[in-house]
């Protein structure tokens, strides 16, 4: 694993990159466009996210405990078996993106925070989320 944690990567463009298996912990990752970019397996653990581009992105299996991910495009994005427990979702958008198998307690969510259309089956999806993010078209 290569570690690169608490790196300042503020508005870079990593469209379609290839950063599996980083560790990126703790991050500083704002505005970044990283449209169809892959983080399989990745450590991105109380990064900072925020308003970034991960449309089309592969999250599969990564680390995104604590990481803050507000505002942020992530439509059609895959996170199976993904770990966000604790990550700040807030006014972001994961329509159509596959959550299957993904941890989701304790995220915060408001209720700009979209799932519609996406996939969550086998996901632990607390009731808050349920009750408050837009759900229209998910699949439990």
């Amino acid at each position: 694993m290569i570690v690169h944690n608490a790196l300042d990567l503020t508005g870079m463009d990593l469209a379609d990159s290839n950063l599996e298996d980083v560790d990126l912990s703790s991050a500083r990752a704002t505005g970044i466009n990283a449209r169809g970019a892959s983080f399989r397996g990745s450590f991105l653990s109380f990064g900072l996210f925020d308003s970034s581009d991960f449309d089309g992105a592969a999250f599969g299996g990564a680390h995104l405990r604590g990481a803050s991910l507000r505002g942020v495009s992530a439509r059609g994005a895959a996170f199976p078996g993904a770990d966000l427990r604790g990550a700040d979702l807030r006014g972001a958008s994961f329509v159509g993106a596959n959550f299957r198998g993904a941890d989701l307690r304790d995220v915060l969510v408001d209720e700009a925070t979209s799932f519609a259309a996406a996939d969550l089956e086998g996901a632990s999806v607390p009731l808050h989320v349920l009750a408050t993010a837009q759900m229209g078209g998910a699949h439990l």
